[in-house]
């Protein structure tokens, strides 16, 4: 009885003692790493995103001053991590494998990348000038043919046209 007793206690103090164990395993993984240029510099404000069939959501992370950035409680499965800042190339790494209880490694260089602008310059003439004190008045061809003129031709029929003019005979 006594043998018994004793290891029963065994049983259960050894039992109690795996406790802590066990509940630190946990059934997610996790992504750490910093983010660094192509000189070894880090890169601080860079967005990272991790997306996987398996998960629901994309997650994402934002490095610290010092290019560091960390996925916490990822959900086993193969995971595509990609960073992003502006002025860089996007990174892209596909296949990054998470398992139950990892912490994975992954560090990232970006890829300085060239810069795309566009510019649209859209010029036209002002309708009113203001640098001048004159008056102006175009005809064009389409107005020449349509008006009831004796000589399509004579520029001083045109000038009767114009405003602010007075043609006088003589």
């Amino acid at each position: 009885m006594k043998l018994l007793s004793k290891v029963a206690v065994a049983v259960i103090v050894l039992g109690l003692g795996a406790l802590p164990v066990s509940a630190q395993i946990s059934a997610e993984g996790s992504i750490r790493g910093l983010v660094s240029d192509s000189q070894g510099g880090a890169l601080p404000g860079v967005t990272l995103t991790a997306t996987s069939p398996s998960a629901a959501v994309a997650v994402t992370a934002l490095t610290d001053e010092q290019g560091a950035y960390r996925f916490v409680a990822l959900t086993p499965g193969d995971y595509t991590i990609t960073a992003e800042l502006s002025g860089f190339s996007k990174y892209e790494r596909r296949g990054v494998a998470v398992r139950a209880g990892r912490n994975i490694a992954l560090d990232v260089s970006l890829q300085l990348g060239s810069f795309e602008e566009t510019v649209e310059v859209l010029d036209e003439a002002p309708l009113l000038e203001v640098q001048r004190a004159t008056t102006a008045f175009n005809v064009s061809g389409e107005v020449q043919r349509s008006l009831p003129l004796s000589s399509r031709g004579a520029f001083a029929d045109f000038l009767e046209l114009t405003p602010g003019i007075v043609a006088r005979a003589g």
